[in-house]
């Protein structure tokens, strides 16, 4: 592990959120994949491969902060909100 970076939880089931559009799935770790579809992201949940047109359209780095094992989907909701501030325009 490196210095500074959090331990990420194990998940028992992936999490899915949606937000202006756009949906998260979270696997724990590092990364959060970013879909236009909830197609696509639901593939991705179930471990399959998604269909043409319902690949991720981008991943976000997540930072660990303010997780709270309580409520995990919070914070993938938060990680999204941030990303479309950020990205989400040219997506």
């Amino acid at each position: 592990m490196k210095i500074g970076q959090p331990e990420w939880p194990e998940l028992d089931e992936p999490i899915v959120v949606d937000k202006d559009g756009f949906w998260a799935v979270w696997h724990g770790g590092e990364y959060i994949d970013i879909f236009r579809s909830e197609r696509g992201a639901n593939q991705s949940a179930r471990g399959e491969n998604p269909d043409d047109g319902h690949h991720a359209v981008s991943m976000t780095n997540t930072t660990g902060d303010e997780f709270d094992p309580e409520e995990p989907e919070e914070y993938v909701r938060d990680e999204l909100r941030a990303w479309i501030r950020s990205e989400g325009q040219y997506h």
